[in-house]
């Protein structure tokens, strides 16, 4: 339709149709264009919008972060009651957020001993420090997102019996 569009103008403009006629000529050229072809020739606009989710990733962050500063605050809350007397035992565990990988710290636990999520996973790789495959496990910074919330959902240290 486009050549026929084209020799209209032609025409046109060498004075052999009438502009008016030519007008409506195109005008219906155009409309069975836009119809027959609406991907080329349609007045519809397609716009692709992408856009990352790196504020969801934040949100998980910044949701992890709280998760291990809670646990930092009910540590230091046992330490202190054990301080005043209130009957807690006094058990060596790693602290909560130690860069020095497999350094004790004095904590206050209950009977039971609770650990951080990366006090209960520094204590499970010093009981078994390899993989089955002979590999010396990650250490708690070199774990994954994932890995890190299984301890963060169960801070305890497996039992390898």
């Amino acid at each position: 339709y486009a050549d026929t569009i084209g020799d209209i103008a032609k025409a046109t403009l060498g004075g052999k149709v009438d502009p008016n006629a030519a007008r409506v000529a195109i005008n219906a050229y155009q409309w069975l264009a836009m119809k027959l072809v609406p991907t080329v020739f349609g007045e519809r606009q397609e716009v692709q919008v992408t856009h990352q989710h790196l504020h969801l990733h934040a949100l998980r962050q910044l949701s992890e972060a709280a998760k291990v500063g809670q646990a930092a605050i009910a540590q230091r809350e046992l330490e202190l009651k054990a301080i005043e007397g209130d009957g807690v035992e006094v058990a060596q565990s790693p602290p909560v957020g130690a860069g020095d990988r497999g350094a004790a710290a004095v904590a206050a636990t209950p009977a039971s001993t609770e650990y951080s999520p990366q006090g209960a996973y520094e204590e499970d790789v010093r009981r078994k420090p390899t993989y089955d495959t002979g590999q010396p496990r990650k250490t708690w910074d070199d774990l994954e997102d994932a890995e890190r919330s299984t301890w963060i959902k169960e801070p305890t240290p497996r039992d390898w019996t």
